[in-house]
This record gives C-alpha cells, structure tokens and sequence, in this order.
C-alpha cells in the first residue's frame, strides 16, 4: 500500500519512444472485523454481527446476505466464509465458525417398576448431559426434578430445558406385574382318619419368586398328610429385593378337607 512511481514507455512501428512517469497508489486490503455473539446455543442460533468493518457496505457470507452494522440473523452451526468489497473493488475474506453445545442427553440410571399390582413404588432415575447447565425438568406428572419417585404404572414424559432454552424430550414407561391370584388343587384322604390328604397352590400373577404361609404352618408350595381340618393359606407375591416386599399382596382362601366314612 502506499504510492509507487510507474514507468510507461510506448514504442511506435517506425521506432520512435515516448516515456511517461506517474505515481501509481496501491490501496490497502479492506479489514473483516466483527464478532458474532453469542457464538453458541440451540439451532437455528441468532447471532448478532456487532461490526467494526466501516470501510464496505456489505457483509456477505454463504446462504445469506446482512448489511453491515449491528445484525441479527437465525443461523445454523457450521463454517461461514465472510467476503468484504470496498469501494475500490478491493476483496477481502474471512472465516467465521458458529458453534452450539452437544445435544441434551438423559442418561437412564436406574428405571424401577411397580413391585406390585396396583402399587406406586415405581422411579425413574437419571443423568442429564449436553446442552449448556443449568437444567429445568418438566414431567407430564408436573413433577419438577430430575429424578422421580411413588409412581404408578404408566407412560411418563420428560422435557429437559437447558440455560439457552434449548428443549430435548424423553418418554419412559414403568410397568407393574399382573394381579396375584391363586386356585387350590385339593385330594381327600382316602379313608376315615387318614393323613394322605394333599393342597397344592397354583399361583398366578404377580412377580415369582412366591413365598406361601399356609395355616398349619407349612411355607411350601403344597402340603402333604393332612387328615380332616380347614386349612387355609397365604400367598405374598413381590420381588424380594424390593423395599415393597413386607407389604406385598396377599390372598388368603379357606379348603375343606373331609375324612371320608
């Protein structure tokens, strides 16, 4: 940049020169400089160019085009090539790159069903990446944080929202087993005063294992040698490592056994 002497020497077909002196100005390159901001957040972001570029009337930059001055244009993450022109036809180019944070993710920790029918012991645990913190948590229940607890079976939303109000949504069910049932398998004893009678308990529903307690004592599944009585037992069904288990269902039914004469 800056003036420059030039020589131009013409030279006729008959030989004859003529020499011309001048001073050539070289100008200088215009100079990109602005700051987007913000440079990050959830697509489409809006950026707002604040610019220092005075010596050009235009911005522009691939997929769209902003005067220049304080602009705010919606943009998607990505590389932006900038080319400035002056008025002197001068160009200049320059990169500008648009970030945005990862996605939000809910990390499933731990997803606890209903222990038993009709319970609400259900929970759903989880851990919240990506994004930009701090988080707000809305469940379709309009519970508000990000773990929750004593619920009933069924299907629950999540939506996450980040300090940019960026939104990632998430569904989750909790399920519970089917409802505890039982019948009875019963043979009489044979003759009067035997003890070859036998119950035997036909659990249905539930969660296995099942544990039983019957009335003369006895824990297992059937119960053999029993004579003329009424025996009755009870049937607790829930997952036995789950809190719920002390209090699970419990069905209690009577059977007659008759000595026969």
């Amino acid at each position: 940049e800056g003036f420059y002497p030039a020589t131009l020497v013409a030279t006729s077909n008959y030989g004859c020169t003529e020499t011309i002196a001048h001073q050539v100005e070289i100008f200088p390159l215009p100079q990109i400089s602005f700051t987007p901001i913000p440079n990050e957040g959830c697509q489409p972001l809006t950026v707002v160019f604040d610019n220092q570029t005075a010596i050009s009337n235009e911005l522009v930059f691939t997929k769209t085009i902003n005067t220049l001055g304080a602009t705010t244009t919606p943009l998607n993450s990505g590389t932006y090539t900038v080319t400035v022109t002056d008025a002197n036809g001068c160009l200049a180019n320059s990169a500008l790159i648009i970030t945005e944070p990862t996605q939000i993710q809910a990390q499933l920790m731990a997803l606890q069903n209903v222990s038993c029918f009709g319970g609400s012991d259900g929970s759903i645990a989880l851990n919240t990446s990506g994004g930009t913190p701090n988080y707000s948590y809305l469940w379709s229940n309009n519970q508000t944080t990000e773990d929750i607890s004593s619920l009933t079976n069924g299907t629950y939303t999540l939506a996450i929202t980040d300090q940019n109000n960026c939104t990632e949504n998430f569904t989750y069910t909790i399920t519970q087993p089917q409802v505890l049932a039982a019948t009875i398998s019963e043979t009489q004893p044979l003759c009067f005063s035997y003890s070859d009678g036998l119950l035997v308990a036909n659990p249905t529903g539930g969660t296995s294992p099942y544990s039983y307690a019957w009335s003369n004592g006895a824990t297992t599944e059937d119960i053999t040698n029993i004579s003329l009585s009424r025996h009755g037992f009870s049937l607790i069904s829930c997952d036995l490592d789950s809190p719920a288990a002390s209090v699970g269902r419990k069905i209690t039914k009577k059977i007659a056994i008759n000595d026969r004469f």
